[in-house]
């Protein structure tokens, strides 16, 4: 959901190069499937992703979060938001990148040099690499630019997609969106 605090320095440096080939990130997914998922398939956001990322985002947090959160702490989360915050907040900086199969966007990712922003799957989608690939992706990256990775806020509803990943559990904590305080989790990347 966001980095546990921001380094301005960092801020107007240029958006990260994969310094790794993305070949050597793959994953195998579905418990034993000859399925495989490749990062090729992750590129850095659009301005014209933006709608699709929006409304990802809103399926991601309705379909998904609801065993997590009540309704009002949910449509208070999503209030207000747009494809214009997207394009804003993450794509003008190139900060963003989406899965995208077959012409459709299956995730999205908001990645900064020293930690995840934001990582969403479509609710039709998961448990199928999408979001292990992102996270991948956004871990080479961190690790690609030399900063020291900061705590990041995940979802309740994620916290046990990022233990499987390697993360570790820090703490939890409230993140007010639009008034309507948000329980998160405060994960640090594995080492």
């Amino acid at each position: 959901m966001k980095c546990g605090r921001r380094l301005t320095s960092l801020q107007s440096q240029p958006p990260l190069a994969l310094a790794v080939p993305l070949s050597r990130f793959t994953s195998r997914v579905g418990g034993g499937s000859a399925f495989y998922v490749s990062l090729n398939m992750i590129h850095i956001a659009l301005p014209d992703d933006a709608l699709a990322i929006h409304i990802l985002h809103t399926r991601s947090v309705r379909g998904l979060c609801t065993r997590d959160y009540p309704k009002e702490v949910i449509e208070g989360w999503l209030s207000g938001r747009s494809p214009d915050g997207y394009k804003v907040r993450g794509i003008a900086k190139k900060e963003m990148y989406v899965f995208e199969e077959s012409g459709a966007i299956r995730g999205f990712s908001h990645v900064v040099p020293i930690c995840i922003v934001a990582l969403f799957v479509d609710p039709d989608h998961t448990r199928r690499g999408v979001g292990r690939a992102l996270f991948e992706h956004a871990l080479a990256l961190i690790r690609a630019s030399g900063t020291i990775p900061v705590p990041f806020e995940a979802t309740i509803t994620a916290l046990p997609f990022y233990l499987n990943m390697g993360c570790t559990e820090i703490r939890r904590s409230f993140v007010e969106k639009n008034h309507v305080k948000v329980e998160t989790v405060l994960m640090q990347l594995p080492g």
